[in-house]
């Protein structure tokens, strides 16, 4: 459907006599993981007239999810996916059909073990997921980056440990009650050799996109968008609103961009940490009828709000 657009603007390039080595960082930032897919699909058929050559791909939450979707080469599944999870959170507000990605993905295929091999070799090394996993000993969270997979579940269940916002995925706030979304997706050490290309979700421009939908009957004009971003990054070679080389990066830009998203993920973590603590050590071990009223209506009003802003945004 795009791939006409994009073959009209590959004739703008400039002239190059060898492909520009790229680590790609990959934001998060729920539907605006549609923009992801529109740069996404401009740099796949860069890496075909051998423009680019994509070495490695961090990603976090939606990242992680479309990262996956380049490195397997299935990045046309991203419509129907959005589909899916679109309708699913209009009827339920929550939207556990991320947890069928895998069966999404190979609906028609059958996993042999060859296959489950050669997967497994594209994505080891190559594709890093970010993800925050609770601590055995205490309350608190580290920060896992995952670069090597076992087995195809394997791989599906730390994307999905990603992309595990709480409450939004199955109304838990934690998966398999230790992991919870990257909220930052890592970025890799520079060298002098490869460039870092951080494709940003959460400028001004974006960032109230992330889960408001609302009259969006699809997300090609996100899509498009994405394509058009990563055109005139390459074109002009100037950052954008969305595509930017790490390497550039000045302290005033990260201080205006890069700071602001980690001091977010400390105090988001920070919250549900402090959530846990209270439920565990005193909500959990109660007896008191009066306490578990209070904290029933308040589960039901926070639910009610976050029911009305859903619905504000998707409806």
């Amino acid at each position: 459907m795009f791939q006409p657009y994009i073959n009209n603007l590959l004739n703008n390039l400039p002239t190059r006599d060898n492909p520009i080595d790229i680590d790609l960082v990959l934001d998060g930032g729920v539907f605006n993981g549609s923009y992801l897919i529109g740069a996404l699909y401009f740099l796949k058929e860069l890496e075909k007239i051998k423009y680019v050559k994509i070495k490695r791909i961090s990603g976090c939450s939606v990242g992680a999810a479309v990262g996956l979707l380049y490195a397997l080469d299935k990045l046309d599944f991203s419509q129907k996916i959005n589909q899916l999870i679109i309708n699913q959170l209009k009827e339920t507000y929550k939207i556990p059909i991320v947890k069928d990605y895998k069966n999404i993905l190979f609906e028609n295929e059958t996993l042999e073990k060859r296959k489950e091999i050669d997967i497994l070799q594209k994505v080891n090394d190559y594709l890093f997921v970010s993800y925050h996993k609770k601590s055995k000993k205490c309350l608190l969270f580290e920060k896992i980056i995952k670069q090597k997979y076992k087995t195809i579940d394997d791989l599906f269940d730390c994307v999905l440990r990603s992309c595990f916002v709480p409450f939004l995925i199955d109304g838990n706030m934690l998966y398999k009650n230790k992991y919870i979304d990257g909220i930052t997706p890592y970025i890799f050490e520079e060298t002098n050799n490869r460039k870092i290309l951080y494709l940003d979700l959460c400028n001004n421009d974006k960032l109230h996109h992330m889960i408001d939908i609302k009259n969006e009957k699809s997300d090609n004009h996100r899509i498009l968008t994405g394509i058009l971003d990563a055109h005139l990054f390459f074109i002009k070679n100037k950052n954008t609103s969305m595509c930017s080389y790490v390497n550039d990066w000045t302290l005033i830009y990260k201080s205006q961009n890069q700071y602001k998203k980690y001091i977010f993920e400390y105090f988001a973590v920070f919250i549900i940490t402090i959530i846990i603590y209270i439920n565990n050590n005193y909500i959990s071990n109660t007896n008191s009828n009066e306490v578990k009223s209070l904290v029933q209506m308040g589960r039901d009003i926070s639910f009610l709000i976050y029911k009305m802003i859903l619905k504000k945004c998707v409806n």
